[in-house]
């Protein structure tokens, strides 16, 4: 398992950093992301239960605002205008971030107007601009989960902060998806997702340092069985002191939940230990088959492997978890067979597996949809050698020995 890294601070307070040609002020604030599902909600709350933090919704700064709108309202010559359209555009389940955030476009302006030019002042504003008085505002936890794919952004627009990956056992994952507006109804391929996920961290971990000096680990099964050790390891890797207002994150959950996310309502109710590993009450084939295809991932961070041993890993490119879940019989058939899979990624050596785009067709999958698979199978056929993913393939040792 990974080891939790804390990162000595010397100071917690506001600290000038050079982002491009503009120095900004910072507030070292902390990012929490990982994958849907994985206990995001309840960590940040208990975080910005903290008296020196406070939270809010999902931004979905990163994700929703592309990076080019982004820059382009940050070297505006008419600064801050542009910057505060922009927020103002930012919209989820139908309501405009800055009313959830309880803030106006006067407050953005007022506040942006204070600041240099920047994507990092731009985000700031949400959580600062409502904030009065001479006194510095106390330090901000963002919660979003699809910010994992974003992480060399994050740390290049805040240097000083601190990045909570809140990892959880996909067999939990899967089973929380169930009847979400966004899951496919396949464990399987809710799996799949779970490992892309995991993939884009471990890769912007790997691809850039300051990613994974900002970043530590943290299991929710150990936050719930244990919330003070894994708030103290967050608190330590972000210079804070540990508060034992953490342990009642009920309060400021209820800020950072829509009315429209009936599936986060669980995380008001505080912290429950029964949570941790609930897969394990009533296990089934579909488990064991999660385990299988993940038993990197989840040998990694110390979970239960699949009961039946490993003969053989396999890399898979697939355009999505909607896709995989047109495979899953043939997905399910490999980990039968002891084939473990993963993402393959862009230097792939030896063979890569990919789904046949004519059985895509006969799926009915849409222009789009196939056209997408064909940019993913495209660079996959620049891996020598290539095989097609078929629902009919015997997925036996010897079938996908490398």
């Amino acid at each position: 398992m990974r080891e939790p890294r804390v990162r000595a601070r010397t100071s917690v307070a506001r600290n000038p950093r050079q982002i491009g040609e503009h120095s900004v002020m910072t507030t070292s604030p902390v990012f929490v992301v990982g994958a849907p599902r994985s206990g995001t909600t309840l960590v940040s709350a208990a975080i910005a239960a903290h008296p020196a933090f406070h939270g809010g919704p999902e931004s979905d700064f990163f994700f929703r605002l592309g990076a080019q709108a982004r820059a382009d309202a940050a070297t505006d010559p008419a600064w801050p205008t542009k910057a505060v359209e922009l927020l103002g555009s930012l919209s989820r389940h139908g309501e405009r971030v800055i009313d959830m955030f309880g803030v106006s476009t006067d407050d953005l302006t007022r506040y942006l107007e204070q600041r240099q030019p920047s994507q990092s002042a731009m985000l700031a504003a949400l959580f600062e601009s409502s904030l009065q008085g001479d006194q510095g505002p106390p330090r901000w936890v963002e919660k979003t989960p699809n910010h994992l794919w974003y992480l060399r952004e994050i740390v290049d627009h805040f240097p000083d902060a601190t990045i909570v990956h809140v990892v959880r056992d996909p067999r939990d994952v899967v089973r929380s998806l169930v009847g979400l507006p966004w899951a496919t109804g396949s464990r399987v391929a809710d799996a799949w997702q779970w490992l892309l996920d995991h993939a884009e961290i471990a890769r912007a971990r790997e691809e850039d340092p300051a990613v994974e000096a900002a970043i530590i680990d943290v299991r929710f099964e150990d936050f719930l069985i244990d919330p003070t050790s894994a708030l103290t390891t967050i608190c330590d890797a972000a210079g804070a002191e540990f508060h034992p207002d953490m342990l009642a994150p009920e309060r400021a959950a209820e800020g950072m939940i829509l009315s429209a996310e009936w599936w986060k309502k669980k995380n008001a109710s505080g912290i429950d230990p029964a949570r941790a590993f609930a897969w394990r009450r009533d296990a089934d084939e579909m488990d064991d088959a999660i385990a299988t295809m993940c038993d990197a991932v989840i040998r990694q961070f110390g979970y239960d492997p699949a009961g039946n041993p490993i003969s053989t890993r396999m890399p898979l490119a697939c355009a999505s978890h909607r896709h995989a879940a047109l495979l899953e019989p043939t997905l399910l058939r490999a980990a039968e067979a002891g084939t473990s899979i993963y993402p393959a990624p862009r230097d792939q050596a030896g063979t890569v597996w990919v789904w046949s785009e004519r059985e895509a067709w006969q799926e009915g999958l849409t222009g789009t949809a196939r056209g997408v698979m064909r940019t993913r199978i495209s660079r996959a056929l620049a891996l020598r050698p290539t095989r097609t993913l078929h629902r009919a393939d015997d997925f036996g040792p010897a079938r996908v020995a490398q």
